[in-house]
């Protein structure tokens, strides 16, 4: 792309790709800024106005451009100074994209960081199961021998073990999943027919739907895919379960939850649950996959479903992504 103080006068069929857009006079006349995201344009701007022209820019630089469609991809630029344009100084732009590059990058830190967790929740999964193993059987010894008091007095006494045991058992879920984040797959990989799978799964999570939204199912072609029943059960109940907390009770008609298979250009199986709940701050977007983050309320949550969807899927050797 060449401009001359941020307004283009010439881009080749490359950067129109790049930007989305079909014709020159798409991007001509234009000031450079319009092809950034809003939030990027002052520092951007401040840049660009620090620019001395006859200097090269050192090395390569990340900025990120909007495409017509709204897509933001990742760019690498590099600025050659004092060339001339139909007789007149410009600048010339080179672009590389790297959005590919960048996505890959993200997701090999995100599971060399899910590998590294998943070896410490190993171990306090263990330190814990011990003592609460203590903690359960003791409370369950407590519980029968009030009861076996048949005395109205110990009431007070029996509802505060009762807590007691229902607070043990949320912690037993949690250690449960951290389990599940640490251990390796032993089930038997097989093909698995994924539109049967989705049906089975969405016939498990209908008490937790069916009072928020309707099932959209759009099953298209899909080949099967070479994993585990069990672990994709547990995947796919973690994101409808998901997809439900983000949508209110009391509008089921309006509000829906599609699920769609597909394939892609690869030849990989595809799929795809949405839902039109209230989404989720694009701020936050990046720690989704975080162990123990979530946006719910305190209690209502311990922040390991979607970890435990990444682990799954990239034990499989898939990818997950999310919008």
């Amino acid at each position: 792309m060449v401009h001359r103080a941020g307004t283009v006068t010439w881009a080749n069929a490359a950067m129109l790709e790049l930007l989305g857009l079909e014709r020159l006079d798409q991007v001509m006349g234009r000031n450079i800024l319009d092809f950034a995201p809003p939030e990027d344009r002052v520092p951007l701007a401040a840049e660009m106005a620090r620019s001395h022209p006859t200097r090269v820019t050192d090395g390569w630089q990340e900025y990120r451009t909007l495409r017509a469609d709204g897509q933001i991809r990742r760019v690498l630029a590099s600025t050659v100074p004092n060339i001339e344009l139909d007789g007149a100084p410009a600048r010339l732009v080179v672009l590389r994209d790297v959005t590919e590059h960048h996505r890959l990058r993200e997701q090999l830190t995100l599971g060399d960081r899910m590998a590294s967790l998943g070896r410490l929740a190993a171990g306090v999964a263990h330190e814990i199961n011990n003592p609460l193993a203590y903690v359960h059987t003791s409370l369950e010894v407590a519980s029968r021998a009030l009861a076996a008091l048949d005395d109205p007095r110990t009431a007070t006494i029996a509802e505060s073990i009762a807590r007691a045991r229902d607070g043990a058992e949320r912690v037993r879920g949690i250690v449960r999943d951290l389990k599940m984040l640490s251990r390796p797959d032993d089930e038997p990989y097989e093909p698995v027919d994924l539109p049967a799978a989705l049906d089975s799964t969405l016939a498990l999570a209908a008490n937790a739907i069916g009072p928020k939204a309707r099932v959209v199912r759009s099953f298209g072609a899909v080949p099967k895919a070479d994993a585990t029943r069990g672990r994709l059960g547990q995947l796919f109940l973690n994101l409808l379960l998901n997809a439900a907390d983000a949508i209110p009770e009391g509008d089921a008609e309006r509000n829906e939850i599609r699920v769609t298979t597909r394939t892609d250009a690869s030849g990989r199986a595809v799929v795809e649950i949405s839902d039109t709940g209230q989404g989720i701050e694009p701020a936050l977007a990046e720690r989704i996959f975080d162990p123990f983050f979530t946006t719910k309320e305190i209690g209502a949550g311990t922040g390991l479903g979607l970890a435990i969807c990444h682990r799954i899927v990239t034990q499989l050797g898939g990818d997950i992504t999310f919008e």
